[in-house]
């Protein structure tokens, strides 16, 4: 074997070694402060806020108020998914609803416990979904389900601000009952799409501040 072929192999040998320490030193990882499967659980509050409901015929609006929100959940850690885009799961979130009020009539909103997906981190932001939340409004005898699967919602690790966008991927339901068909204007049963977030119409995006004393805080470095 010469000298100079050698040469080549050690320069292609040294090279590879190169580039491989390069990718490993610039792996993107998910991780967070939260504790191993439960999580750590945090609690949070938001302003009042609305579900406005969008039925199609006739057309108009249902509005459900509620004086007070909050949320709580848990955040799993501490290490994510090596160079994944999306950390699936990395927290569990249940909104609460009282002070609650359809067609100005007293109403009862009972939700399931969420998923919080981080899909991206920008200046210390993570941007992810919120999916499986299912409640249940009771007002005027009638009872309308409604599922979420949100995108686009953000958490502020500096913050600790969670910011809900509600303008997608609601839906609900209600049967054909003379309190529904009575409360929702309608005829017969059937869904409409709605959006959720403040008290304004159409509503806005709706942030959840952090209160415990465990602040969540999710990287992707």
């Amino acid at each position: 074997m010469s000298h100079r072929f050698l040469k080549v192999l050690v320069l292609g040998a040294t090279v590879v070694s190169a580039l491989a320490s390069a990718s490993t030193a610039s792996a993107v990882n998910w991780s967070s402060n939260g504790s191993a499967s439960p999580g750590t659980a945090f609690n949070a509050t938001a302003p009042a806020s609305k579900l406005e409901i969008h039925v199609a015929i006739p057309s108009h609006l249902v509005g459900v108020t509620c004086t007070a929100t909050t949320a709580t959940g848990r955040l799993i850690g501490t290490a994510g998914p090596s160079n994944a885009g999306t950390w699936s799961d990395v927290a569990t979130v249940r909104p609460t609803f009282s002070g609650c009020t359809a067609a100005g009539q007293s109403a009862v909103v009972v939700c399931s416990e969420g998923h919080f997906d981080a899909v991206s981190q920008a200046s210390n932001v993570v941007t992810g979904n919120i999916r499986g939340i299912s409640c249940t409004i009771t007002a005027l005898g009638c009872v309308i389900s409604v599922t979420a699967n949100l995108t686009g919602n953000t958490y502020n690790n500096t913050s600790s601000v969670l910011t809900v966008n509600g303008m997608s991927g609601i839906t609900a339901s209600w049967t054909n009952s003379a309190a529904c068909r009575t409360l929702m204007g309608t005829t017969s049963g059937g869904c409409a799409s709605a959006t959720f977030g403040t008290t304004t119409s159409p509503p806005a995006a709706l942030g959840f501040t952090v209160t415990s004393s465990f602040k969540p805080n999710i990287q992707h470095n």
